[in-house]
Order: structure tokens, then sequence, then C-alpha cells
């Protein structure tokens, strides 16, 4: 037998629904962000025209008399970590018009940077692809557009990796959206996130620090500054479940991103039969040698441990860890079906997900392509549409298919040592930090891989090791903003993360 699961006991695990389905049994919330259909770029600029909105001030009221109910489908952010800085009394907002397709974003500060753009988003349907846009308004001239997917937004909203030009929506995964109001399950976080569990560091304090401020910053921007500022008062009211309702339309609409790259890999057609297995039946099957190959060549993966589920899963057969060759169904997830496939294959599932700079969906109920509904189902819901002949086999048979595939050892890359991880993270830091020429370059000179010459540049900076370090943790963290983020618009993976940090640990002798 190959790298195999348990199939769910108490459901058909090739049971899948759509968005309907989902609904009439869960209670819907696919009805919530229906309106705007109309709105795409070409009739936002129309709308523009026509009614001489040179300000996004004018343009969210002629949007709010064009179309009230749209007005009502939108997020606040009043922590940003995008090009458009917020704060609590003036927080990035995500207008979501026809199911997700087309997003407009903005905040309400004169000194938070990005105040003058508007952000689009716009998903088209034809090419399954993102696409990102800047507009920039002066209220004198007509407002200037951006060419498609400026590279200022690539830097967050691809892979440093990817080649192409393939962006993705920054949004994490069910059930916690740091930095936005309803960033909790669609609710308040209050003293729920202060409970911190096992996903969380001592880095994640500013979520207990906003958990327990949200409440009041909440209710003083409803009543004492939505009503009359220029840019908030267009705005319906405000709904907590929008959170919980864009991760379920965003991840649909990535679900067709996501396969697309797939069959767009030179491996697709070799490796078919096990990713049609493991997406229809919970089951990876591959011969004994390549699971083998595959579980020891796979960098990361990015699913929560058990150790951090199991309160939540009581009962259930426990997460087989990389070494061991079983996997129990109830944790046969996205994330574990792309990585184990994918990743020892030389393909970077890095930018699969929607996840921000949160190593892999940190903060994930489950995963990092995680979503309120049956997110496995209903990525096999997208799948036998996209590819029916998945459908003219049953489990046993797909992995009878699979098993019977010649596979070519020679295609899986070798892990790379914990030594080579570490010395692949310092070269690029020492790409930005190796010159004490200011002139050209904004980051100082550090000596990441000596320790007395680094003790010297901190020396010189005013820092001690120990500031050093924890600068270090919240640049390459999840709560970093663009200006602070390290390396700038290239997050580090959670592996070269944890090699990083633990080098500067045993250099520094912390």
């Amino acid at each position: 037998m190959g790298l195999s699961a348990t199939l769910w006991a108490q459901e058909d695990p090739s049971t899948s629904y759509d968005g309907k389905e989902i609904s009439r049994r869960y209670g819907s919330i696919y009805d919530t962000f229906t309106a705007g259909k109309w709105l795409n770029l070409e009739s936002l600029q129309k709308l523009i025209q026509e009614t001489n909105s040179n300000s996004i001030e004018k343009l969210l009221e002629s949007l709010r008399k064009k179309d009230p109910q749209l007005m009502e489908q939108y997020v606040l952010a009043f922590r940003s970590r995008s090009l458009q800085e917020s704060r609590p009394m003036a927080p990035r907002t995500l207008l979501v018009a026809n199911d997700g397709k087309f997003i407009l974003a903005y905040n309400g500060h004169p000194k938070d940077s990005g105040y003058n753009s508007l952000e689009i988003m716009a998903y088209q349907e034809n090419t399954e692809k993102f696409e990102l846009r800047e507009m920039t308004f002066d209220e004198v001239e007509n407002p200037q557009l951006s060419a498609a997917n400026p590279s200022k937004c690539l830097k967050c909203h691809q892979s440093p990796n990817r080649g192409d030009v393939d962006p993705r929506p920054n949004w994490e995964p069910y059930s916690i959206w740091p930095g936005f109001y309803g960033g909790m399950a669609g609710r308040e976080a209050s003293e729920r996130l202060a409970k911190m569990d096992a996903r969380f560091r001592s880095e994640d304090q500013v979520l207990v620090r906003d958990a327990k401020e949200e409440s009041e910053n909440l209710n003083k921007f409803l009543s004492e500054v939505k009503p009359k500022h220029p840019r908030y008062k267009s705005l319906g009211d405000f709904h907590f479940l929008n959170t919980t309702n864009l991760t379920e339309i965003l991840a649909a609409l990535n679900t067709h991103r996501i396969q697309r790259l797939m069959e767009n890999t030179k491996v697709f057609k070799d490796y078919k039969w096990p990713l049609f297995s493991a997406i229809k039946c919970a089951n990876i099957a591959l011969p004994k040698d390549v699971a083998e190959a595959h579980i020891e060549n796979t960098q990361e993966i990015r699913t929560r441990r058990i150790e951090v589920t199991k309160d939540l899963f009581e009962g259930r057969k426990e997460f087989a860890d990389l070494e061991l060759k079983y996997v129990s169904a109830s944790y046969m997830t996205n994330d574990l079906t792309f990585s184990l496939i994918f990743e020892p294959l030389g393909v970077s599932t890095a930018d699969w997900s929607m996840d921000f700079r949160t190593e892999g969906g940190r903060f994930a109920f489950s995963e990092r392509f995680g979503t309120p509904f049956l997110a496995r189902q209903s990525f096999y819901y997208e799948a036998r549409k996209r590819w029916p002949e998945m459908e003219g086999y049953t489990c046993d048979q797909l992995e009878q298919k699979a098993l019977e595939t010649t596979y070519d050892l020679n295609q899986i890359q070798r892990k790379l040592t914990g030594e080579e991880l570490r010395n692949k993270v310092l070269s690029r830091c020492l790409g930005c930090h190796s010159s004490s020429e200011t002139s050209w370059s904004l980051a100082p000179q550090i000596t990441f891989d000596q320790k007395d010459l680094l003790l010297k540049d901190l020396k010189d900076l005013k820092l001690t090791p120990k500031s050093f370090y924890k600068k270090v943790v919240h640049n390459t963290g999840a709560h970093a903003t663009v200006k602070d983020q390290m390396p700038p618009g290239q997050s580090l993976s959670n592996s070269e993360r944890e090699a990083l940090l633990g080098h500067l640990k045993q250099l520094l002798d912390l």
C-alpha cells in the first residue's frame, strides 16, 4: 500500500457541497456579498466620469446612491500591515462587490500612507486570475489608474519565488483575522483571544491587547466617527460576520486559481492519479518507495499539529508526524495534500493559500486553506467539475491507478539540511545588510554571521543583543507592517524563520 489514510467513518469522504448545499445544512452566508454585480473596472471608471467623482469621498457617495446594499458589504481593519495604514478610529475599509470578484480598499486618516489611493482587486473569471490596481486621487484631475499588478503590490500578494505574475488575496484562513473588527470567527475577540493556546507566541501579545480594546474602539467608531466622517458615513450598517463570509467567498475564488496552478505544473500529468485520490478519497496513494521519498523531502508542512488541535478534536486519531506513513482522514487537509505531493517535486505551494506572513496560517483553526465550512469537500466539488475523469473511478480504482503509475524518483528534490537552510536565509539577510553605505541602502550594516562584528554593529545602532533579537522576531513575524517587514516584501517561510531565530539565539547566547 502507498501513503494512505483511513476514510471518514461518519461521512462518505467523497461527499462535497456547493455553496447552496452548504447553506441549507449550516445556515446561509452566501447571500452576503451579492450586491454590486454591475461593478467592475470599466463600470467604476464610467461612474467616476458621470458623477465627476474626483475624490474618494465623492466616489463613495456615488456608490451609495447607486447601490445602497453594496455599502453594507465591508470589513474594517483597525490594524493594517498593508501599504494603506490604519488606526482604530480610521480603519482601512474593504468594500466587497459581486461575491468577492471586485474589492475596493481605502483608509481614513490623512497622515496614514495610502490615504489618496483606492486599491482595487478584481477576479478575472476567464483567466481565473486576480488582478491588482491602484487608483490615485488628487481632487483636481481625473483619478489616475495604474497598470495591472504594480510591483509594489506583488511584493505582498505573491511569493518572491514565483517567476510569473499570479497574485492572490491576502486574507487569513478561518478563524482569526488579526487587526480586523469582528476578527475572531466573526465576533469581537474580547476575552476569547486572551486565552492564547499553542498557536500563539509571546510576540502575539498585541492580539491580546487589541482584544481588550476592540469593543470600546468599535463602539466609539460606529457612534462618534462613522456618522460624520466623509469617507465612512457612506457605509451602511456594520456586520460582524462579514469577516467570516469574506473568508468563504475568497477561498472559493482562490480554489479555481489553485487548480489552474496545479494543471500548469510540469508534474501534474505524472501525479494526477494520487492527486485525484487525495482530493476525492482523502488518500495520497503512492508506491512505498515514492511515498517515503516524498515524506523525507517535504521541507515543511504548515498544518497545525496535534498539540494545538487535540482539545478541538478530542477522540480523533492522533495527527501523524512526517516520519509516519499513516494519516487519519480527519486530518487529510488540503495543506497535507498539496505539500506532500508538490513540494518535494520543486513546486512551491507557498502562495497557493491566502495567509499573509503568518507562516502558513499560524492562527488558523485547522489549516492554511481553512474556511468556515468543509474546505476539503468544497475543493473536491470544484475539482470534479474541472476534472470529470476523476468521477469515473471509485476510491479503490483511483488508488490502484495511482499505485500502478510509474514515477521518476529523480524528480524529487532533496530537502535542505538545517545548515543549508540557515545559510540560505543568512544570505538573504546579508544581501540587504552587508553594506554600511546608507546613501543607497536603507538597511543598516548588520553582520548576521559573525558574532564579534555583529556585536559591534549592534553597538553602533544602539541596540542590545536582546532588543535586536526582539526586533528581528517582530520584523519577520505576522504583525510587522510593510515598512517594518524583513526581508522587505519577501516574507520568510516557517522553517527559514525558525532557522534564522535559532541561529541568532545561539550566536548571541540568548
